[in-house]
């Protein structure tokens, strides 16, 4: 009697007739799929890094998915189906070495059919710079001779899953909306201090985080070390913007792998359900969301931890060995880097496991070497990021707990429903159909099995769902009780950090629990993989919404090269988001650092001048000035035409003056020229936030500055174009709008004349002694130097960083080692870091070849 189970067995055994005869030949078994792991990523990571090098054309979507999906499919063939090579295992690496060398003559036949230009030089250096990756994966598991032969097929699966998975991030192009732009700065910022040479980096010191912000870096250091630790491998030829989207990108693939591998640790028998369980992962809500829907790319980098975290426990229930807390500790330490509020939970639900643990050996000797040890490797792992929290003594955000419990109950009961047709609501953070199954099967044949691993993880999801299911007289209760540390840390919408969690435990839940039925009975087999495969399907449609979002926040090609530009780049309110006050020279638009640097009184810390002040008296040249008329397009009330164009010469600054006729306008101030694009708030560029002092941005406040500088990078003369977009149909006069001035200035010639950003580095002129007050918000550990002689440095006024000065002409500089305390930890994490890197490779090399299963 033939079933579904038996055909599929046959068709598997036919298509795996090249696999199982090479793996015959083979003399080591994880070779191939070792080699097609590394081939994929460097095939990706390839794809990036040429579109970068494509001036005359960007990759679109459909070019980065033809790359993905079609060229990977030629090292693949060339690795599996070609016969293995008669020779040692030691010399087995050639093979990956003729396989780039085959992909360096493939991707310009490719290119050259696209119609896209190609560095070979880039090519050929990302190659080399990741053969020796490869090779040093086929090292690590050269002495494993197991015969698996339809595995490389699996990971075949598992690569296309997780590309698929990351398909929008594979571009140049910024993907996402504000929090995107903003860890897009951030990483821009990291790789430019490590680029001139600042190791460590605590705060931002470039002109894009020229505030000096301290998030996410001094939270959650992990998403700005690893792209950093990218551009390292990549040659530092690739822009913030396509390292973000690469650090992302890698981070979901390595998702699928990591949640395989753990699957297949706890079950080696069960390799299809750990493929299907962890593409039903990788395609649920609960982790597309985080990346497409709210831009949450500090949880996107703890996804290829979670599933180690959970494997680690069921191990320490397995081995009750020393070795399984440290993993556990150090895969812990790990999410507490990339995003300390999932980090938390995730905390919690561990040792509660250790005391289900506890429960279940309390015939025996308490582990307390194991967890003594585990404590100790923790705090080792993560003491820089809270001696940098606490460092920094900043307020944490507060969060209220019945704003938390008001936005649970709103999206209750719409996370039980489809995924919105924008991937765009908070209810599209949820658990997906095939989840909630398999959370619900796998805890009740745990239930009808009690076992402690099992029992750790449903108290865990217990714990979850009670915070987030409106169930009465219970969710409430618990949020209103809360601590307001937890509820901070938690913030407004839990269901971003919730159903990530309850995600990967569902997934071992529904593993577990499928391993132990599937086989007992061949109907049950074939309805367990009927089951799965439909809930997969399901997924993977309602995972089309995030991906499809995906590519409709991803910049234009235009966009893109206008926004990276640096007249262009803005500080966003998340770069003061985590400070107690925010500066008067905030806006919503463009800010020129080089301006907001001023020199005050020794004695009553008033202006004496600024930047700002000179280049409108002697700094500055008028170039042109008149009257600045509104003309509206067509019968429209809203859109204004201002000024056609004001020609920018490239390579000199200017600033441009407006005095507002109308200063009670509202609306957006748009200027726009071939390399420009500012977008300014009227009457207040900085309107939204509250500001220590009187608002110094731009606008038509009385306290506003009535000017901005701009600057040209293009080739030839740019004209300047300045339109109005009143926020309410204007129904007076307005053709009189106001006058305008565009000065020329020499930036030497400012009293600031800033040099460097990265550090700090000025010629101060002053006729007497002063304060230099510059745009860095002020917190401990800044040290400035004058004429190469130490100076202090205090808070100014207005909260900014300020040191003094002597009369005539100084040159400064103003830098962060930070407080010894935050050196110390630093070093001391990385040592360990690097410590526990090595322990585990020693550990993989002299690990015994352990036979596989087929």
């Amino acid at each position: 009697m033939f079933t579904i189970t038996t055909l599929l067995k046959a068709f598997l055994k036919r298509l795996a007739r090249p696999f199982r005869w090479m793996a015959q030949t083979e003399r080591s078994g994880r070779f191939v799929w070792s080699l097609i792991l590394a081939d994929g990523v460097l095939i990706s990571l390839a794809t990036v890094i040429l579109d970068a090098y494509g001036p005359a054309r960007r990759l679109n979507a459909e070019d980065v998915e033809f790359l993905t999906g079609g060229i990977l499919v030629f090292p693949l063939v060339f690795l599996v189906y070609v016969p293995a090579w008669p020779m040692a295992a030691w010399w087995q690496p050639l093979k990956i070495i003729a396989s780039n060398l085959l992909a360096v003559l493939v991707f310009p036949l490719a290119f050259h059919w696209l119609e896209i230009p190609l560095d070979r030089a880039a090519l050929v250096s990302v190659l080399l710079a990741c053969t020796p990756l490869q090779i040093l994966l086929h090292w690590a598991h050269h002495r494993r001779r197991g015969r698996t032969p339809l595995e490389p097929l699996r990971w075949i699966l598992l690569a296309a899953g997780g590309c698929l998975a990351g398909l929008p991030f594979a571009t140049t192009r910024p993907v996402g909306t504000g929090d995107a732009y903003w860890y897009g700065n951030m990483v821009g910022d990291f790789v430019t201090q490590w680029r001139a040479g600042i190791f460590p980096v605590f705060v931002g010191q470039s002109d894009y985080a020229f505030n000096g912000a301290v998030s996410p870096l001094r939270y959650a250091p992990y998403l700005q070390h690893a792209a950093g630790v990218l551009d390292l491998l990549t040659g530092r030829v690739l822009s913030p913007v396509t390292l973000l989207n690469l650090t992302l990108f890698l981070s979901l693939l390595a998702a699928v792998f990591t949640t395989y591998v753990a699957l297949l640790a706890i079950d080696r028998g069960a390799r299809w359900l750990a493929l299907l369980f962890t593409l039903l992962f990788i395609s649920s809500p609960a982790v597309l969301s985080l990346a497409y829907t709210g831009d949450l790319f500090m949880s996107v980098c703890t996804l290829p931890y979670l599933p180690l975290i959970v494997y680690a426990i069921w191990r320490t229930f397995q081995c009750r060995d020393t070795f399984s807390v440290c993993f556990l500790a150090a895969a812990l330490a790990a999410v507490w880097l990339a995003h300390p509020p999932i980090a938390f939970w995730l905390t919690i639900i561990a040792v509660l496991s250790q005391g289900v643990r506890l429960v279940y050996e309390i015939r025996h000797a308490p582990a307390w070497r194991g967890w003594v040890a585990g404590a100790v490797l923790f705090a080792s792992l993560v003491s820089f990021e809270f001696i940098s929290v606490a460092t920094l003594k900043l307020p944490a955000l507060p969060a209220e707990p019945t704003v938390i419990v008001a936005v649970l109950k709103q999206v209750f009961p719409a996370i039980f429903g489809p995924v919105s047709a924008g991937a765009s609501v908070l209810a599209d953070y949820q658990l997906g159909w095939g989840l909630w199954i398999a959370l619900i099967a796998g805890t009740a044949v745990a239930c009808l099995r009690p076992r402690g691993f099992a029992l750790s993880l449903i108290l865990g999801c217990a714990l979850l769902l009670a915070l987030l299911l409106p169930v009465p007289y219970v969710m409430e209760k618990i949020w209103l009780t809360m601590p307001q540390a937890i509820d901070n840390i938690t913030y407004m919408w839990p269901m971003q950090r919730f159903y990530v969690l309850l995600a990967i435990m569902a997934v071992f839940l529904g593993f577990v629990g499928a391993t132990g039925t599937a086989a007992r009975k061949p109907w049950r087999h074939t309805m367990l993989y009927s089951g799965l495969l439909a809930a997969i399907a399901w997924s993977g449609y309602q995972a089309s919404f995030f991906l499809a979002r995906g590519f409709q926040d991803t910049a234009s090609p235009p966009l893109a090269r206008l926004t990276a530009l640096p007249q262009n780049r803005i500080l966003t309110r998340y770069a003061f988001s985590s400070f107690p006050i925010t500066p008067p020279y905030y806006s919503h638009g463009f800010v020129d650092p080089l301006l907001e640097n001023r020199l005050l009184s020794i004695d009553s810390l008033q202006e004496i001048t600024s930047n700002h002040r000179a280049l409108l008296a002697e700094a500055g040249a008028i170039r042109s000035e008149g009257t600045v008329p509104a003309r509206p397009y067509g019968d429209s009330l809203t859109y204004f035409e201002l000024l056609g164009a004001l020609p920018i010469e490239p390579g000199r600054h200017y600033a441009l003056e407006l005095d507002f006729n109308h200063p009670d306008l509202t609306g957006s101030l748009i200027v726009a020229g071939t390399t420009v694009q500012r977008e300014y708030y009227l009457p207040d560029s900085g309107a939204g936030l509250p500001v220590v002092s009187a608002p110094t941005s731009f606008g038509a406040r009385p306290t506003n500055a009535r000017s901005f500088s701009v600057w040209s990078s293009a080739t030839a003369t740019e004209p300047l174009l300045l339109q109005f977009f009143s926020s309410v149909p204007v129904k007076q006069d307005i053709s009189a709008f106001g006058r305008y001035v565009l000065r020329e200035f020499d930036p030497a010639r400012l009293p600031v004349a800033v040099k460097s950003w990265t550090p700090y580095r000025a010629t101060v002129t002053t006729s007497t002694p002063a304060y230099v007050e510059t745009p860095r918000i002020f917190i401990d550990g800044y040290a400035a130097m004058v004429n190469k002689v130490a100076v202090p440095v205090s808070r100014s006024p207005t909260g900014l960083v300020m040191f003094p000065v002597g009369a005539g002409q100084s040159g400064v500089k103003l830098y962060y080692p930070g407080p010894l305390s935050l050196r110390l930890g630093y070093f001391f994490s990385l040592a360990a870091w690097a410590g526990l890197i090595v322990f585990y490779f020693f550990r993989i090399f002299r690990r015994e070849p352990s036979p596989g299963t087929t």
